[in-house]
């Protein structure tokens, strides 16, 4: 049995148009993961700041734990409810 050349030519163009789809479909999720990507990077760097930020005021209060200057969260509301 012989391939005629026309039925050919339509199935290799089908299977181009397949794989162009499939091409397309994963270059939107690469694009899609890209833009996850950035914001994930820059939500990090945000977190990296914040945290340097609080890492002195940690140490601070881990070396003085009882100083009684430092103020307490939440030890206002306590006095205020007593009242």
């Amino acid at each position: 049995s012989l391939i005629q050349p026309e039925s050919l030519t339509m199935e290799v163009c089908a299977r181009c148009a397949k794989l162009e789809a499939k091409l397309e479909k994963v270059e939107n999720q690469r694009d899609e993961l890209a833009a996850e990507n950035r914001k994930l990077w820059k939500e990090n760097g945000e977190l990296k700041e914040r945290c340097a930020r609080l890492e002195p005021r940690q140490k601070q209060e881990e070396a003085h734990p009882f100083d009684e200057r430092r103020k307490i969260s939440g030890s206002s509301d306590v006095v205020q409810s007593r009242a």
